[in-house]
């Protein structure tokens, strides 16, 4: 091969960086907007393909990370997956090859978006490349979103269908991408010489954004709306006497967006004590069905029926099971019980416990069933490490990780967010940025200029 033919080459040939800049914008997006065209298009059509779209999404980003693995503390985490992953999943549970790796794309990705992240920060051309897409990504995102969840209210009524352009029955984890997106970008275009007041006039479109989001019925809405407004309040001279002030504002504020959700929604009942419980813990059915079971030493159900049980009640309901399971605290029953265990590969905990695994999911309880006591000391470790925890507080956006800290708690009693790769991805990258907050606003000036 002549130099000639070389020199096309490296002309026409993508640079590593570039690769990687356009894989991770390519997975993003085809995920986070496929769902909801395919399901469009026909619900069967999208629950044939479906599965195959989410493996080639997770696949990708695996395969990014494990390309990208150079850090010690990212080695230190991927082995340790590997052996307490492997360790309680097929050893402890006896569970096949083919559950632990298809039941590893609930956690790999997650674990695997911190090398690839790292990688795209090296260097300040990349810094700045990465910043110029992701911010429009981010605001194009959210104005997706809006004609989305309009279209779903439309066609399918105010409920959980509203899952925006991530798909049905995805209407927590949309919510609370839309509100993180609207907050990072409220930050990156925040001008301390302003008031609280002049900035959020200035960014008004970005509060217009959470709007639709009381269309889809997801209660989290209602709390992620006061944690975005108090957290936004820089935290310099002053800061008690400007929340006083700001105080009826919030409550204005609250109180209209409270008032959209009900109305929207009818359903004001959900106000009382009775309603809340039953949110909560569910109806005397379902609680003196947990009840008779645990009484009888029986927690395996054999009607064949479909259950949806609350998520209190999940949650009341693990301990139970695992006392049934002499060891279980300290193994899990091995990863793959919520994704690989009800498509590719059925588990036997699956089949005794499918009233548990079907229907609503939290990450705590997935966390728990899954993983047990090592898995989240790993799980905890891991985002420590995402946060930077183990440093210095210099250099951090405080108030972004006071946010996303309160975004990851909510998930682990709200719904099972990290089994969605567009969330991952997103609450990855915020946290990430989140800790590298100064190198974040200079990358965005010189793109700027």
């Amino acid at each position: 091969m002549n130099s000639l033919t070389l020199t096309r080459l490296e002309t026409w040939a993508p640079s590593k960086p570039k690769m990687v800049l356009a894989a991770f914008f390519s997975v993003f997006w085809a995920m986070a907007v496929l769902p909801y065209l395919v399901q469009e298009v026909s619900e069967e059509l999208y629950l044939s393909v479906g599965s195959y779209l989410q493996l080639a999404g997770d696949a990708v980003v695996m395969a990014l990370g494990i390309w990208l693995l150079r850090d010690k503390a990212d080695w230190v985490l991927f082995g340790s997956y590997l052996a307490i992953f492997v360790w309680s999943t097929v050893f402890a549970n006896s569970g096949s090859l083919m559950q632990w790796v298809n039941g590893s794309r609930t956690w790999l990705p997650m674990l695997l978006m911190l090398p690839l992240m790292r990688y795209l920060w090296a260097t300040e051309e990349r810094r700045r490349a990465f910043i110029y897409w992701f911010d429009r990504s981010v605001f194009w995102f959210l104005c997706l979103q809006a004609p989305c969840l309009v279209e779903e209210a439309l066609r399918y009524g105010i409920g959980d269908h509203g899952g925006g352009s991530l798909g049905n029955n995805m209407s927590g984890v949309v919510s609370m991408l839309v509100y993180a997106g609207s907050f990072y970008l409220m930050l990156r275009r925040w001008n301390p010489e302003w008031n609280y007041l002049k900035n959020l006039g200035s960014n008004w479109l970005l509060l217009a954004l959470l709007l639709p989001t009381f269309l889809n019925e997801t209660k989290v809405s209602l709390v992620l709306l006061p944690v975005y407004l108090f957290l936004l309040v820089p935290v310099t001279k002053g800061y008690g006497k400007r929340l006083a002030l700001l105080a009826p504002l919030f409550a204005a504020i609250i109180a209209g967006g409270g008032w959209l959700y009900f109305k929207s929604t009818n359903s004001t009942e959900f106000l009382s004590r009775d309603a809340m419980e039953l949110y909560l813990m569910g109806d005397d059915l379902a609680l003196n069905m947990i009840e008779l079971l645990a009484d009888n030493d029986i927690m395996e159900r054999s009607d064949g029926g479909e259950t949806d049980l609350a998520r209190g009640l999940k949650f009341a309901a693990v301990p139970l099971i695992m006392e049934r399971h002499s060891g279980s605290v300290w193994s899990g029953f091995g990863v793959g019980q919520f994704k690989g265990g009800t498509v590719l590969d059925s588990t036997r905990f699956y089949r005794d416990y499918d009233w548990l695994i079907d229907g609503t999911k939290m990450m705590g309880m997935v966390w728990i069933v899954e993983l047990g006591v090592p898995g989240i000391l790993w799980v905890l470790a891991f985002f420590l490490v995402l946060f930077r925890g183990f440093g210095h507080l210099a250099g951090r956006q405080t108030r972004f990780q006071v946010y996303l800290w309160a975004n990851l708690a909510l998930s682990v009693i709200y719904g099972a967010t990290f089994m969605n790769l567009p969330f991952t991805m997103m609450f990855v990258v915020y946290a990430y940025l989140s800790g590298h907050w100064p190198e974040v606003m200079q990358a965005g000036k010189e793109v700027a200029s």
